[in-house]
């Protein structure tokens, strides 16, 4: 199976009223808020080991049926650093894209040896029909 490595843009954080177990790798949280910094505009986006992508996105990962994955809801956020580089600018709606798969079974799996997003060839195939121009791909 063909497989691409992923880093995606880094646009803030992961909120402080997120409860996060750093006792284990890749780091456990409850719940994704997702507090920008700043935005590329960019669909995929990363923090701590952990994904949002906007809802188009999200749609088209479930349109396509791909594997490894379970969508949750997410907030959002502005740092008063967004603020001052963006005044005007709103965000769209986000989704957590919560990492679920295996190596070599499924769409989407988190390695725990490069601590990277990893996805199959198939899955990249959907990520490129939007925006991504931020991700380095390898």
């Amino acid at each position: 199976m063909k497989y691409y490595d992923l880093y995606p843009e880094v646009a803030g954080s992961i909120h402080k009223d997120v409860l996060i177990d750093v006792t284990i790798r890749p780091i456990v949280i409850n719940a994704m808020h997702y507090e920008f910094d700043g935005w590329l505009g960019d669909d995929l986006l990363t923090a701590s080991g952990y994904f949002i992508v906007s809802e188009a996105l999200s749609d088209a990962l479930e349109a396509a049926q791909l594997s490894g994955f379970e969508l949750y809801n997410c907030q959002v956020s502005k740092t008063g650093q967004f603020e001052e580089l963006y005044p005007n600018r709103s965000l769209p709606v986000f989704r957590w894209l919560l990492i679920k798969g295996q190596y070599a079974i499924d769409d989407f799996w988190f390695s725990t040896e490069t601590m990277m997003l990893n996805v199959s060839e198939r899955a990249l195939q959907v990520l490129q029909q939007f925006k991504i121009d931020n991700c380095d791909i390898e």
